[in-house]
């Protein structure tokens, strides 16, 4: 009688279900190799694409003060953003080359700072776990006629501590115009 029983739970499909131990530490490590060989990868791919947003958010930057100097007949700034003073004072960087957040603003005087009746356009904060950028100026202003008023200029765009291992360069020349590089030279 049990044999019968047993057979036919068997027919049934009400015989064993789930997996073994084996079965289940077998499925573990096949995942775990797929998330180690896929991870390395994926980071790469997520490093590229905060390069590419970093660099467009500055592209549009530059675009905006150059059109608008254009447009106003005055000059426009765009400047790195002095971030140790906090995220409400708006002043430009004095030093180094780092552009962690950047300003454009309507520059009255044409010296490439934030003064009393500047009016602000644009406030870029930075932008958190995104690549760092280092630019060869501190400030690029823009005159009526939209040609840059500083020599060519470059901006590198890294992750970690390694300027020098720039994954893109956006290039600025005298006239304002905007070009991406790859490697370490504009030319």
């Amino acid at each position: 009688m049990e044999a019968v029983r047993s057979s036919v739970a068997k027919r049934a499909g009400l015989g064993q279900c789930g997996m073994t131990l084996v079965e289940l530490m077998t499925t573990v490590a096949v995942a775990a190799v797929l998330v180690g060989v896929g991870l390395p990868s994926f980071t790469a791919l997520q490093q590229r694409q905060s390069v590419q947003r970093q660099m467009e958010a500055l592209e549009d930057a530059f675009r905006l003060a150059r059109t608008e100097a254009t447009l106003r007949g005055q000059g426009v700034t765009l400047c790195a953003r002095d971030d140790s003073l906090g995220d409400e004072t708006h002043q430009c960087a004095q030093t180094g080359q780092r552009w962690s957040g950047w300003l454009v603003f309507v520059d009255g005087e044409e010296r490439g700072q934030v003064d009393e009746g500047d009016r602000l356009l644009l406030v870029q904060q930075p932008l958190k776990g995104d690549p760092q950028v280092r630019g060869t100026v501190r400030s690029i202003t823009f005159g009526r006629n939209g040609l840059a008023m500083s020599a060519a200029s470059r901006f590198g765009f890294f992750h970690g501590e390694q300027p020098e291992a720039h994954d893109t360069l956006l290039c600025v020349n005298k006239l304002g115009r905007l070009r991406r590089s790859q490697g370490l030279r504009c030319g």
